[in-house]
């Protein structure tokens, strides 16, 4: 379903080398993450084994609450006070929906934890080949769009959704790596209206140096919002996946413009 686009480098991704005191920064943030993420393993270790041995949607319920709880520790408390997140907007719905975000760095899959709703991702192949978090993820039921037909997928979202599982989608398909948005792909949005199900539009600002490409962090601050869902009645009314798409995004747009987080 994801469609390679071709990336130039970003004016971030340009930017001078880092100093000892960048170095030394991200050695706390690190640190301190690390020591709250070792925390939380600790606690949760038992329960994993444990959902591991349950079948199949009762362990991926298990564990999508695993992965959640990991996320607000992260995001929350991980990272606080160097990098603070707030959120508004509206609350997830009760029924299971599709969610779609803009994309500007790896943070995105763990700052969608601000919903406080076990989901599953929508993502490209390569988290899914790393060696420990991969196997969580497939435990969990994430969607690796790089390994299925679109009838494949649309297949695997139904089932979820029949399960009463929101899908989490970022269909720039790429990490922007700035403030600037890429072109979505159309697959989840034809999805959305071939199954007739609710789109939630959100947005995350100021993340985009949080982490780079280069996995360094920098204090600041990050938002998250959330819009208010595109019924099915109004998915209905567009003629066609890239009109609804280009609806969802000028929302979005709109949104970031209004939410932008400034240094």
């Amino acid at each position: 379903m994801p469609v390679s686009i071709p990336r130039k480098s970003t004016p971030l991704e340009n930017k001078a080398r880092p100093t000892i005191s960048d170095y030394l920064v991200n050695a706390i943030i690190y640190g301190w993450l690390g020591l709250w993420s070792l925390l939380y393993f600790a606690l949760v270790a038992l329960p994993f084994l444990g959902a591991l041995c349950l079948p199949k949607w009762p362990r991926r319920a298990m564990l999508r609450w695993i992965v959640l709880g990991w996320g607000i520790v992260a995001t929350r408390i991980g990272v606080w006070p160097f990098i603070r997140v707030t959120v508004s907007g509206v609350k997830p719905g009760s029924k299971p929906a599709i969610y779609v975000f803009n994309h500007r760095s790896g943070s995105d899959a763990f700052l969608v934890s601000a919903m406080k709703r076990p989901m599953i991702q929508a993502v490209n192949g390569w988290p899914m080949r790393l060696p420990l978090l991969g196997f969580v993820a497939r435990q969990a039921g994430y969607l690796d769009t790089t390994a299925s037909s679109y009838g494949e997928t649309q297949q695997i979202i139904r089932e979820h959704l029949e399960h009463g599982v929101s899908i989490i989608s970022f269909p720039e398909g790429h990490r922007s790596g700035a403030k600037e948005m890429l072109p979505f792909q159309s697959g989840i949005f034809r999805i959305a209206r071939e199954l007739g199900v609710e789109i939630y539009p959100g947005v995350i600002t100021g993340n985009e140096q949080n982490p780079t490409r280069h996995f360094r962090l920098q204090c600041g601050r990050i938002h998250f919002h959330l819009l208010p869902p595109v019924d099915v009645a109004t998915i209905c009314r567009f003629p066609s996946a890239y009109a609804l798409k280009q609806y969802v995004r000028k929302q979005m747009l709109q949104a970031c413009a209004e939410h932008e987080v400034y240094p």
